[in-house]
C-alpha cells in the first residue's frame, strides 16, 4: 500500500474518532447540565413550599399574638395576666 495511503486513511480515521470524542463529550455535558436544571428546579420548588409554610405560620402567630393583646388584663399588680382563648384548649 502506498505511504499517503496509509497517512490519509490514519488521519481521516483520527479524525473520525476526535470528532466523535467531541460530539459524545457535548452530549454527556448537556445531559448533566439538563439533569442540573431539574434538580435546581426541584429545590427551588421546595424551597417555594417551605417559604409558603413559613409565611402561614409567621401569620398565624400573629393572630395569637393579636388575640392574646386584646384578651389580657393586669391584676392589682401591675402584672400582665393572659386568659386562654376560647376553643384553644
Amino acid at each position: 500500500m502506498d505511504p499517503n495511503r496509509v497517512l490519509a486513511i490514519t488521519a481521516v480515521i483520527g479524525i473520525m474518532l476526535t470528532l466523535l470524542t467531541i460530539v459524545g463529550g457535548g452530549g454527556y455535558a448537556l445531559a448533566e447540565l439538563k439533569a442540573s436544571d431539574t434538580r435546581l428546579a426541584d429545590r427551588i420548588e421546595h424551597l417555594d413550599d417551605r417559604i409558603e409554610q413559613l409565611a402561614d405560620t409567621v401569620e398565624r402567630n400573629h393572630h395569637e399574638l393579636q388575640h392574646s393583646l386584646g384578651n389580657h388584663y393586669h391584676n392589682e399588680n401591675g402584672d400582665a395576666v393572659f386568659t386562654v382563648p376560647p376553643g384553644t384548649q
